[in-house]
């Protein structure tokens, strides 16, 4: 369905202007986007950005590494990258039909739904919650219960 309505999306404003350098086609896309004739604030917001972006230095991928002022953001995000595929969740919803079949469930492709379910509600729960309590917290307790999970799993299973 994506594929087939990709064709009728505008292509973006930002595209356009700057890296086509059609103002003209960037205007009319933006007002049409925006419903309102008044886009020229946006333009010039955007040429601005261009500008800025021209500006920055140019970091290459071995200098995420060698620079110390990246290392540390970086080996974050490949840290966390790391810890949502490896923590298995991804293999327990695809074998959870499996699961709940050998646990017993009369209705296994309802409780793989209802686990769906779950996990969706707790991630818009999550969303909320991560600016109270805070993200390194709450990402750590995250990865202890999952831990903890992937044991008694793997002893229920075997």
């Amino acid at each position: 369905l994506q594929c087939a309505l990709l064709p009728f999306c505008p292509e973006s404003p930002r595209y356009l202007l700057i890296d086509c350098n059609e103002e003209s086609k960037a205007c009319s896309v933006l007002m049409k986007l925006r419903g309102t004739d008044e886009v020229s604030e946006d333009i010039q917001e955007m040429r601005e950005e261009s500008q800025k972006m021209m500006m920055e230095k140019k970091v290459t991928i071995p200098e995420l590494f060698r620079s110390s002022v990246y290392r540390q953001p970086i080996l974050v995000a490949i840290m966390l990258q790391l810890s949502q595929q490896l923590s298995g969740i991804n293999a327990v919803f695809y074998y959870s039909t499996s699961i709940f079949e050998r646990a017993g469930v009369s209705q296994p492709v309802y409780a793989t739904i209802g686990a769906g379910v779950v996990n969706t509600i707790f991630t818009v729960v999550s969303l909320f919650v991560v600016e109270h309590v805070g993200r390194r917290p709450l990402h750590l307790i995250g990865l202890m219960g999952m831990a903890v999970s992937a044991v008694f799993l793997t002893v229920a299973m075997a």
